[in-house]
């Protein structure tokens, strides 16, 4: 791996980098996009609920699905399209071929000052196992993106894929598996920020975040895609899981729905 600049000489001298890439990307205001999208679409006569929580599919004898339960009455349509993430109400998808299929990931964030010596640029870092004390351990993937924050440049290191299961979630900041993301997150980032890490540990700049992040996750790391007839005749689409990486996916998410419902309407 060709270094431009000194920040993971480190951790290339002493082998933990075998090589890396640098590609074109680009980042946008995901809450600003949506609020765009949702005024958008109900100037376009979009029909949105707030604080309305799907409970159940109801079906009528045969498994036709006959509408949606909530906890304001029942929805009734001719096509419906569910993407509960990890948050769903664990008895929405009793019954279906989605059952027991989708979970909640958890992840966490450290922050330490940027170093001079590093390009204000995210870097993603993906790990194989490797061996410590006889033992083997994983490298989990981390997220390292450059912020301004309170008057400083700093880095967000963002990571942790512990399995929290169904919601309600334990949200204290204390529960074993956050501990569990902040040790794993310390220990990798020591790998690849070493030098980094321990200025950020000795005079106290390095924060651990209160805030944790749940994603959806399927059973097997795979999009989730399952169809249910519809008593008129249309069809149920439930997909899901995947745990990051959604917002890219959305588009094709969405052109997958519609191609489904053209195809029960033939």
């Amino acid at each position: 791996m060709a270094v431009q600049d000194s920040t993971f000489k480190e951790a290339c001298d002493e082998g933990r980098i075998a090589g890396g890439l640098v590609v074109p990307g680009f980042t946008f205001n995901v809450h600003r996009f949506v609020d765009n999208l949702l005024m958008h679409l109900e100037e376009a006569g979009v029909l949105c609920r707030w604080n309305t929580t799907v409970r159940r599919i109801q079906t009528e004898t045969g498994g036709r699905v006959s509408g949606l339960l909530t906890n304001s009455g029942a929805i009734r349509a001719d096509h419906y399209s569910l993407h509960p993430g990890a948050y769903g109400d664990h008895e929405l998808l009793q019954g279906t071929p989605a059952e027991e299929r989708i979970g909640g990931v958890a992840g966490r964030w450290l922050v330490l000052p940027r170093p001079a010596s590093m390009r204000r640029r995210g870097v993603k870092i993906h790990g194989d196992a490797r061996s410590e004390s006889g033992a083997s351990l994983p490298v989990v993937d981390l997220n390292l993106t450059p912020r301004h924050l309170d008057g400083a440049e700093k880095i967000i290191v963002g990571g942790g894929y512990v399995y929290v299961g169904n919601p309600p979630f334990p949200m204290e900041e204390s529960a074993p598996a956050f501990r569990l993301i902040d040790t794993e997150n310390e220990r990798i980032v020591t790998l690849f920020l070493g030098k980094a890490y321990r200025h950020a540990v000795s005079d106290g700049s390095l924060a651990r975040s209160d805030a944790t992040c749940v994603r959806s996750f399927s059973d097997n790391d795979e999009p989730l895609c399952e169809q249910l007839p519809t008593a008129n005749g249309g069809v149920l689409t439930i997909d899901g899981g995947t745990n990051t990486g959604t917002t890219t996916a959305a588009p094709f998410i969405a052109q997958s729905v519609v191609e489904r419902i053209g195809k029960a309407r033939n």
